[in-house]
């Protein structure tokens, strides 16, 4: 099993020095990704939406963000074999031309390292800045991603869809494929509180893409590989290897601890001493998944660094 670490391009620790800096070290320690999240307008009231960083308060942190796709670019310069990810980029933001041709640059001067996440987002804020109708999300999600399957990895391509036209459009260098992952396909039951499969984004991820970043506990993403097996035969695509990352929080320390300082109620999150965290980690792997993307949450800048350290020590070589 992979394990993949979120750059803090957002939060208390989000800076320049510190991007670098986990970037470096996350290569170093044999974390196999970094990460990325991606908003265009990010105020006050989604401070919560943390993709790394800090367990204190929210009141006090600015609304810092740095843009996704630079991110890694700045994060690529620093690095030279460690995968670059977006998880995830909130595809109907972004106009599938201008992403394509900003995805095969960073392809190719990052030696062919990114892969890339996407979702429909759920912050409205950003769907109203961009004059979006957020209700009309999926519809969005599902024409960008045929796009970007005409697209990439560059070349002359041609594409008619409800909301977008490209006529013999050039689209160069032409470089290396880029892995095309779908987040979402579990939310919650209204009804009992529980998770559930939600099937639509797992449909489209079938028909187009080559893997899937579920956030849920193991049991239902057990259940969602099968059905994306299912449903990949039902679309030609029976021989697709489908590339399975989980994603959760991280936050080692005592088990009553950690719940209190980042717990939200989520038995599933890698939240609690290292032999829980091992645990749980066994029950996602036996669901089938591949790698791990992870948040990680600490004190202070200190312990941060220090429990990504001790993550790559103590809790790392176990699943190599």
């Amino acid at each position: 099993m992979n394990f993949g670490l979120a750059l803090p391009n957002s939060g208390p620790l989000a800076s320049p020095a510190n991007i670098r800096r986990v970037a470096e070290e996350a290569e170093g320690l044999g974390y196999d990704a970094l990460l990325v999240h991606d908003h265009v307008s990010y105020d006050t009231e989604w401070l919560g939406h943390r993709t790394s960083g800090l367990t204190r308060p929210h009141a006090d942190i600015a609304p810092d963000l740095y843009e996704s796709l630079v991110t890694l670019g700045f994060a690529a310069a620093a690095t030279t074999t460690v995968r670059l990810m977006t998880s995830v980029l909130v595809l109907p933001l972004r106009d599938p031309r201008v992403l394509a041709r900003q995805l095969i640059t960073l392809q190719a001067l990052s030696g062919h390292r990114l892969s890339l996440g996407v979702g429909s987002g759920d912050y409205p804020a950003d769907y109203r800045v961009m004059e979006i109708p957020y209700a009309e999300k999926a519809g969005y999600t599902r024409e960008y991603v045929e796009a970007l399957s005409v697209l990439l990895p560059g070349g002359r391509a041609s594409f008619r869809g409800e909301r977008l036209r490209i006529d013999r459009g050039a689209f160069f260098p032409e470089t290396a494929e880029i892995p095309l992952l779908m987040g979402g396909g579990i939310r919650r039951n209204p009804h009992h509180g529980g998770y559930e499969l939600f099937e639509p984004p797992l449909r489209l991820l079938a028909e187009r893409c080559h893997g899937w970043i579920p956030e849920g506990p193991p049991a239902v993403i057990r259940e969602g590989i099968a059905t994306l097996s299912r449903l990949a035969a039902g679309a030609g695509r029976a021989s697709t290897q489908f590339e399975i990352r989980a994603q959760s929080p991280l936050y080692i320390g005592d088990d009553d601890e950690a719940r209190a300082k980042v717990g939200r109620n989520r038995n599933y999150e890698l939240v609690g001493s290292v032999a829980r965290i091992v645990s749980l980690l066994e029950e996602y792997r036996d669901a089938g998944i591949d790698a791990m993307n992870l948040r990680c949450f600490a004190d202070d800048e200190a312990s941060y660094y220090e429990m990504v350290r001790a993550f790559a020590r103590e809790i790392l070589p176990r699943f190599a």
